[in-house]
């Protein structure tokens, strides 16, 4: 049994309550009185990122970011797909089992990125229909080619096309595209951007409703400009192993708060926003 106050994430609400787990399961949460200090708060999903930029394997990269309150990731691994394939798509989904963490992944829709690329491997129609019938794949990955979603190539297409009949979400890759083009590329299902640099930019895809991915990493750090703006969820899209050894999601959403984020929303965007 935990006693303390806790943020409900579901309404926002704030209140000392004691939680009683079974078997790893919160079975009850129950209003009670009492002063404590500090909030509890669920564990911390990172709903966009790639483990290779960590240079880690999924079982390494659970023991960095457990101890920083992380309980679940979504993985995109284009990175090791680009290289080894199919093959290096199972290594992270097996290694992936060995920890308590929860590791979801998503189709790697676009390896090589365009075929102006020399890539290890090639992931076509086939590969991604096999990769969406399975439970550890929960979306299709960026749809990085937004060049192919724009101009209608076939297989860029149907692609999305096997990821709607699977009922899974298709995540985009979308930066600095705007107006007509936009139009397009969401028209055809895609729902996410993880991409924005500018608050516009940010805006006119939240009017179009794209959920808004905000990305405080090691390479790309748009959280200063997009907090005004706000968003759906916070990830780390690319974090390497200097900046992990300082924290993972507990440090981005210090980060948020920090430029002007409220901090409930902040809470919500990193647990049960992706959740959901």
């Amino acid at each position: 049994m935990l006693k303390g106050n806790i943020l409900n994430v579901f309404t926002g609400d704030i209140y000392p309550a004691e939680i009683i787990i079974q078997d790893g399961i919160i079975k009850i949460v129950r209003k009670i009185q009492g002063n404590f200090d500090g909030i509890l708060l669920p564990g911390f999903i990172d709903s966009h990122t790639h483990i290779e930029s960590s240079l880690m394997t999924p079982s390494s990269f659970a023991e960095a970011t457990i101890p920083h309150g992380t309980t679940a990731v979504i993985s995109d691994p284009h990175e090791i797909a680009n290289v080894m394939g199919i093959e290096g798509i199972e290594f992270m989904i097996e290694d992936s089992k060995r920890v308590p963490l929860k590791f979801f992944f998503t189709a790697p829709s676009c390896v090589p990125a365009t075929e102006f690329e020399t890539a290890g491997a090639k992931i076509g129609l086939e590969e991604i229909k096999a990769l969406l019938k399975r439970d550890e794949i929960v979306a299709l990955g960026e749809m990085m080619n937004f060049p192919a979603v724009i101009s209608e190539e076939p297989e860029a297409i149907e692609k999305i096309k096997v990821a709607k009949r699977a009922c899974k979400p298709i995540d985009g890759h979308a930066p600095l595209l705007s107006g007509d083009e936009l139009c397009k590329y969401v028209e055809k299902g895609i729902s996410t951007d993880h991409e924005c640099v500018y608050a516009e930019e940010a805006r006119e895809k939240k009017e179009l409703g794209m959920k808004i991915m905000i990305r405080e990493g090691s390479s790309a750090k748009n959280l200063r400009e997009l907090a005004s703006v706000g968003g759906n969820f916070l990830v780390s899209d690319d974090m390497e192993p200097g900046d992990l050894i300082g924290g993972h999601m507990d440090r981005i959403l210090r980060k948020a708060v920090e430029y002007g984020m409220d901090e409930v929303e902040a809470v919500q965007m990193v647990t049960i926003n992706p959740a959901d």
